[in-house]
């Protein structure tokens, strides 16, 4: 697979991260199947997914900024 930016949306808080092709690598080490993980099933590593978006991604979505999004094209 060829490895491309990544992204992460929290509907709740209506968050969209952005990982650069290379923490989306380390990312991928970490988490093989993160993309896979299901919300009820895997809530505390989904957790830990969601922490290195924050701490390692872009900010690109937030009601901060004004901007609103209604969905994402995979």
């Amino acid at each position: 697979m060829e490895n491309k930016k990544a992204y992460f949306v929290i509907s709740d808080t209506e968050e969209l991260y952005e990982l650069s092709s290379s923490k989306r690598k380390q990312l991928d080490k970490l988490f093989p199947k993160w993309n896979e993980l299901n919300c009820e099933k895997n809530y505390d590593e989904l957790n830990k997914v969601y922490d290195f978006f924050k701490k390692h991604g872009k900010l690109l979505g937030h009601p901060k900024f004004n901007n609103v999004f209604v969905g994402l094209i995979v």
